[in-house]
């Protein structure tokens, strides 16, 4: 159980960094109607007792913009999909450098300056047991240099673990080539 949680968090990552550069295509074939319905749906049951730059009144606008429209016969699996959508535009703050998502919607003691993900630059993230993680995004003439440093859990081989980032790395620029 572990493991599949570790690896949706990495698939969920994964999805981050390509849905803001490819939000648009998906438009193209899908409808906004069941966007619409569970943005109205998950605003109806959230206090927001914590308001950052895209408010719960601006979510559907700013979500219908920025994210990958998705179907699927599993309507647990669609839901899923869009509340996390839904709640990651939470963690989107304005910060004297720039646009970062945080990884907590309240300010915390034990996070550095932003704990940011920066659009294009840098994600960085803590996982449950604490360990942090950083990927780096630099560009170079024509393209983009990835580069990752984490902290590795002490259960799985360092080099499994090497391999299985790079997997994703590998996944990740043969669709950028793609498309």
């Amino acid at each position: 159980m572990n493991s599949i949680k570790k690896y949706t968090k990495w698939f969920y990552l994964f999805l981050l960094v390509l849905g803001f550069e490819n939000g648009a295509t998906a438009q193209q074939f899908l409808s906004k109607d069941k966007l619409k319905r569970y943005v109205d749906y998950f605003n109806s049951i959230d206090t927001e007792t914590v308001k950052n730059y895209v408010t719960n009144d601006k979510a559907y606008d700013w979500l219908a913009s920025n994210i990958p429209l998705f179907e699927c016969p599993d309507t647990a699996i669609e839901k899923i999909y869009y509340y996390r959508w839904w709640a990651i535009r939470k963690h989107l703050k304005e910060t004297p450098e720039g646009f970062v998502f945080t990884e907590f919607i309240t300010q915390v003691n034990h996070a550095g300056k932003y704990n940011k993900i920066s659009l294009h630059e840098l994600i960085e993230y803590t996982v449950d047991d604490g360990r942090k993680s950083v990927i780096v995004f630099t560009p170079t003439n024509n393209s983009t240099t990835v580069t990752e440093t984490f902290e590795p859990e002490p259960q799985t081989p360092a080099e499994m673990q090497k391999e299985f980032c790079q997997a994703i790395l590998n996944n990740f620029k043969k669709y950028v080539e793609n498309n």
